[in-house]
């Protein structure tokens, strides 16, 4: 995956994202608990194809969390 284009890395990210998205919502019902699945699946994805370094993919766990609600700034 690393061979890849920029345009093509960055389609993939997209539609892993949206996937994440309607799977997230499709099992879970509270909305605190989709927004933690999303996170999992698209970090998931994200580490399992190595798009993006592995450091980098556990930086952005907290960050999306953040600006999801999930977390407060202090947290």
């Amino acid at each position: 995956m690393i061979n890849l284009p920029l345009l093509k890395k960055l389609a993939l990210i997209l539609s892993w994202g949206i996937f994440s998205y309607f799977i997230s919502s499709n099992i879970a019902d509270t909305d605190l608990i989709q927004k933690g699945l999303f996170i999992l699946f698209v970090c998931a994805g994200l580490w399992m194809t190595e798009i993006v370094p592995l450091p980098v993919t556990a930086l952005l766990v907290p960050v999306i969390a953040y600006f999801m609600g999930i977390l407060s700034p202090k947290e």
